[in-house]
């Protein structure tokens, strides 16, 4: 295992766990966006889809996801998903809520930075700090 300083998070294995934890988070919720009736709001899949959201949100604010789709495999899914939803609620006789349609574009505007940033190597980042550590580091001398 390597090890490159003394947090909780700075070691290989931590670094896969959180990999496998990002790549599960957005495998349910593309796997969601994509479902007969992930997109009907009375729906466990629905509830599950956001909180996702908010899971792998935290968890970026905290540095924690170090792995993501590409933003353009996601990106494509959140219109239809959204459309699907509105229709549904007018499948109900309701007019969909703006208020709850704006949380949700601006949530899925949120995943697509966490996956742009994922992208764009925070891992890889660390990875190039360990190779510029181990780099410098003689191992000949005492």
């Amino acid at each position: 295992m390597g090890a490159w300083g003394h947090g909780n998070t700075e070691n290989d294995t931590a670094q896969d766990m959180l990999a496998d934890l990002s790549d599960d988070y957005f495998r349910r919720i593309t796997d969601t966006l994509q479902s007969e009736n992930g997109h009907e709001y009375d729906e466990y899949a629905h509830d599950e889809l956001f909180v996702l959201c908010e899971v792998l949100s935290a968890m970026h604010e905290r540095g924690l996801v170090n792995s993501s789709p590409e933003p353009d495999e996601i990106r494509p899914l959140f219109g239809p998903f959204t459309e699907r939803w509105a229709a549904y609620h007018r499948s109900a006789g309701n007019e969909p809520p703006e208020g709850r349609r704006s949380v949700m574009e601006n949530t899925f505007e949120r995943l697509i930075q966490i996956a742009e940033s994922a992208c764009q190597g925070s891992f890889a980042h660390r990875i190039g700090l360990i190779t510029d550590k181990m780099s410098k580091v003689d191992p000949n001398e005492s």
